[in-house]
């Protein structure tokens, strides 16, 4: 089972882990008050609460790409998609459940 940490940067302490609601997650941003998760193997952007490890919303990736990377610019989503070398967006809305 693949497990998200949250850590303390001043003493590198962990403070909170759950599961990682995908089996291969390939990309962790954090905006909108969420931790964000791009899962290989289902195809699926996550939007995870931080506290609790709840998925709040899932999505899945467009035109059955493939997910690397995330990153985030103000309302949207960012991801590289591996076999077909594109980069791809999703706003806000496709995620928000």
């Amino acid at each position: 089972m693949v497990r998200c940490y949250r850590v303390d940067p001043a003493d590198r302490r962990v403070t909170a882990d759950f599961p990682s609601p995908g089996t291969r997650p390939h990309g962790l941003e954090w905006s909108a008050g969420a931790l964000w998760s791009a899962d290989t193997d289902s195809r699926t952007i996550h939007r995870i609460d931080p506290d609790s490890g709840e998925v709040l919303a899932a999505a899945p990736a467009p035109d059955g790409t493939e997910p690397h990377g995330l990153t985030w610019d103000d309302d949207r989503l960012w991801f590289g998609d591996e076999r077909a070398r594109k980069l791809h967006r999703l706003a806000l809305s496709e995620v928000t459940g």
